[in-house]
């Protein structure tokens, strides 16, 4: 019986293990992404209901485009120069979205906000290209 309870428990936690990995290799969803950044937006820059309505559909769909160009990654590889110039092509035209949007104390927050995004590693977060690790190699 013992034997029996001993299996069923590690077989359940290695169930649980697996379903957690499995999770955490998931994309984020674009709809969740682009509803994040507008939330914070709104804190941090204190938008207007009318700015917010007009930032959602740019955030959803820079978030949309953001997880295809992701798609076409090979996990575990940075990527490629190509990709990295269409990344920041497409986040620059968003960028000039959202700032056509905002008032000038806002595009100023606005970019600090970015600043410290980038401070925080990159665009490929702390072990990816210009993130941290890089930099403290060098």
């Amino acid at each position: 019986m013992k034997r029996n309870l001993m299996k069923t428990a590690a077989a359940t936690a290695m169930l649980m293990l697996f379903t957690a990995g499995a999770s955490l290799a998931q994309p984020p969803d674009p709809s969740e992404m682009a509803e994040r950044q507008l939330d914070m937006m709104k804190e941090r820059l204190k938008l207007t209901k009318d700015q917010a309505k007009q930032l959602k559909p740019i955030l959803l769909d820079s978030a949309k485009e953001q997880a295809k160009m992701r798609e076409k990654m090979t996990q575990g590889e940075p990527p490629s120069e190509e990709m990295r110039a269409q990344m920041t092509k497409s986040r620059e035209a968003m960028t000039a979205k959202v700032t056509a949007i905002l008032t000038d104390d806002q595009k100023a927050e606005y970019t600090k906000m970015q600043a410290e995004r980038r401070g925080r590693g990159g665009p490929g977060g702390p072990g990816g290209p210009g993130g941290e690790r890089k930099k403290q190699q060098n």
